[in-house]
């Protein structure tokens, strides 16, 4: 399972350079295909992670998977950009424009809600997760390496330094939906880790 999810990262990676060029820019807009996609994905994800929780049967391996659920449903907040995707305003060349978080109405309950998520993350990790054995366990060293470059690469179509602004949000969405992708993965190898 994890060498045919690192050779099928490695080989979406290399397709997302060439695939960034001849895509549509619409596909990648704000609350556009890519970015649906990816909240379906992560939420698929949050689920899988509280799947493999109940599939567990020590503390801090339930503890871990927990940690990883509340992971993915931030991830997948932050894709709905906190909620204002649902408030848009305009529509421009790089696709919708929605309201300002300083205008948002919900502001405040968006800051409360990533920092109870925050808080109960760092709850588990500290108090819960067995970060040792975690450490100790050999890292699947490949698919780190893969989710660290697409990481890389999302940053550099983001800004632009392969394509203009525009291909460079394809480049973005692309590597951002095979990251999540893999993440799944690893929460995967590490249950049989802590299992």
């Amino acid at each position: 399972m994890y060498k045919t999810a690192t050779v099928g990262g490695l080989i979406a990676l290399l397709l997302s350079v060439p695939l960034a060029k001849i895509l549509p820019p619409s596909i990648a807009f704000e609350n556009g295909p890519f970015e649906n996609f990816q909240v379906v994905l992560l939420m698929c994800a949050s689920v899988y992670s509280l799947r493999l929780m109940l599939d567990s049967y020590s503390h801090g391996a339930k503890a871990f998977h927990v940690f990883c659920a509340l992971g993915f449903v931030l991830l997948t907040v932050r894709e709905l950009s906190w909620g204002r995707v649902f408030y848009q305003t305009d529509f421009d060349t790089t696709g919708p424009v929605f309201v300002p978080m300083t205008d948002y109405a919900w502001r405040f309950e968006a800051h409360i809600f990533i920092a109870v998520v925050v808080l109960l993350m760092l709850f588990l990790l500290i108090k819960h997760v067995p970060i040792r054995r975690l450490l100790s366990a050999r890292a699947p060293s490949a698919l780190l390496t893969i989710i660290f470059v697409g990481i890389v690469m999302q940053y550099c179509g983001e800004h632009g330094y392969f394509f203009d602004r525009t291909q460079g949000q394809v480049l973005e969405e692309l590597c951002e939906t095979i990251i999540y992708a893999l993440q799944p993965i690893l929460c995967r190898y590490y249950h049989s880790t802590l299992k």
